[in-house]
């Protein structure tokens, strides 16, 4: 009887640390999809282009409205702050790469994203990092 009752602790044991093993507290949080997360959205846009050396070679920045799920609209502003000019991009996302078209161009591979962060890269032969920030 006691040989009984051991093995059924023990099963019980190894039962129960496999389920609490397998609870994990970030498993009900669920990142949105890239495109959910571009979707109608502004973003304060860096864009930083390097040297082969890896210092940067040219950095600037833009406002990114991506008002549908295929067609954004990019802002610049000059020195003071006034509006420069806009273009009009359209854009697709496939997997971890971002294909931009029109005022917007190559296609870039999405480095990481969160609901607040996107960071994009490219090589246009020189590397090229856009950072969206909300």
């Amino acid at each position: 009887m006691k040989t009984f009752m051991s093995k059924i602790c023990i099963c019980l044991l190894v039962f129960l640390s496999a389920f609490l093993s397998g609870c994990d507290d970030h498993d009900d949080v669920k990142l949105a999809s890239l495109a959910d997360v571009l979707y109608q959205a502004v973003w304060n846009a860096t864009e930083t282009v390097y040297n082969e050396d890896g210092s940067i070679a040219l950095q600037d920045t833009y406002i990114f409205q991506f008002l549908s799920e295929s067609r954004g609209e990019i802002v610049e502003r000059d020195d003071s702050g006034n509006l420069a000019w806009t273009s009009e991009f359209d854009y697709e996302i496939h997997d971890n790469i971002v294909t931009f078209k029109g005022g917007w161009v190559g296609q870039w591979l999405v480095v990481e994203y969160t609901q607040d962060k996107v960071v994009l890269q490219s090589y246009q032969p020189k590397r090229y990092v856009l950072t969206l920030r909300k």
